[in-house]
């Protein structure tokens, strides 16, 4: 499981499966999975050169990649995580990354840094890791 944390200033998603999207400026965590490999999967979220593949590629586009938060687990956990983030967080955009799983979202907004910090850090007590 992976925590992406990282501002964005105005921005709009271009479209594609969820429409356009307006978003507000703000600190933005995105909870993934990376079941397939974490280390692959970091190495493809900080490429700039990547086919543009999932909602995330966008996104990151639009925003600095400030920090990573990982956490390795055998267990599917991505889900689990998102729910703890939904009572702290509210959602940034409904469906985004959600297709594979019942989530609103994986992705969540804070005004500042250390709230949206602070969420991903308390979620992440929360949880029994394996």
């Amino acid at each position: 499981m992976h925590s992406l944390n990282f501002p964005v200033g105005t921005a709009k998603y271009p479209g594609g499966s969820l429409g356009e999207i307006n978003f507000l400026p703000g600190w933005y965590a995105y909870v993934g999975s990376a079941m397939g490999g974490l280390r692959g999967r970091i190495k493809r979220h900080l490429r700039q050169d990547k086919k543009v593949r999932w909602h995330i590629d966008y996104f990151l586009a639009v925003g600095m990649l400030k920090e990573i938060i990982t956490v390795k687990s055998r267990r599917k956990i991505e889900c689990l995580v998102s729910c703890y983030l939904a009572e702290k967080l509210p959602a940034a955009a409904d469906r985004f990354s959600v297709s594979d799983c019942s989530c609103k979202t994986h992705l969540y907004l804070a005004p500042m840094e250390e709230q949206m910090r602070n969420a991903v850090e308390e979620t992440l007590r929360k949880i029994k890791v394996d």
